[in-house]
């Protein structure tokens, strides 16, 4: 029984030896892909055709030369338009006023309930809902802004 485990254990290491020495040699063949393929009917492809989409190396210089992962790349930045007319206002805030929060030690905020994303959430005086803007918070309402356009928005009882 001893000797039987020995020579599996033998077997199993030259196996292993032989993997990695890489023996028999695999051979790893690169498949070069030609314009071969893509040539017209009635011509025929010859060996010096460079690879890939029939084009030279050089074709593909300014793909290398702007790297998107250079390190001196910058972000893509627009000039404002300096002639642009005034937007028309928009609609008025769509949203409804699910309660008011004042307290004299922290600033007060108001619970909205946004139709869009199902969701309530917090938000206190400077906040942006949309394109409008929140100015004030009283008792009972609170005032949404939005350029010189003003909307008063009344908690309503449930």
């Amino acid at each position: 029984m001893r000797r039987i485990l020995l020579i599996l254990c033998a077997g199993l290491l030259v196996l292993i030896g032989f993997q990695w020495l890489d023996w028999p040699e695999s051979r790893h063949e690169a498949v070069a892909v030609s314009a071969a393929s893509s040539a017209p009917e009635g011509e025929k492809a010859s060996a010096s055709d460079p690879p890939l989409l029939g084009a030279p190396v050089t074709a593909y210089a300014e793909i290398f030369d702007r790297s998107l992962f250079r390190a001196d790349r910058t972000g893509f930045h627009v000039e404002p338009e300096q002639n642009a007319a005034p937007r028309a206002p928009a609609n008025p805030p769509r949203f409804r006023l699910l309660g008011v929060i004042m307290s004299g030690s922290e600033p007060s905020a108001a619970m909205i309930l946004e139709p869009q994303q199902k969701k309530s959430r917090l938000i206190h005086v400077g906040d942006k809902v949309g394109e409008w803007r929140l100015e004030t918070i009283s008792e009972d309402q609170v005032v949404m802004s939005w350029g010189e356009k003003r909307e008063t928005v009344p908690l309503r009882p449930f």
